[in-house]
């Protein structure tokens, strides 16, 4: 099965993933590609940059999955 979702990036929630979710079933591999249809010039730009700097290691911050996901903007996992 072949699929194209043409959706915009407020639709992104956790509705959609359910969604998604039931529309995959019980299949046992999947391939989910995400593209961005009309990117501007700055995230291109901030793309590479960012791409760069993971390939230099300069500044590169690592965390373990556990931290990651206690992390919220106001409190820091601890």
């Amino acid at each position: 099965m072949e699929a194209v979702i043409k959706i915009r990036s407020k639709e992104l929630d956790n509705k959609f993933f359910k969604k998604i979710k039931e529309l995959v079933n019980n299949e046992k591999n999947l391939d989910i590609t995400i593209s961005i249809a009309d990117p501007n010039k700055n995230f291109l730009k901030e793309l590479d940059e960012s791409i760069d700097l993971l390939n230099s290691k300069k500044k590169l911050v690592t965390f373990t999955l556990d931290e990651f996901l206690a992390y919220t903007p106001t409190r820091k996992a601890q």
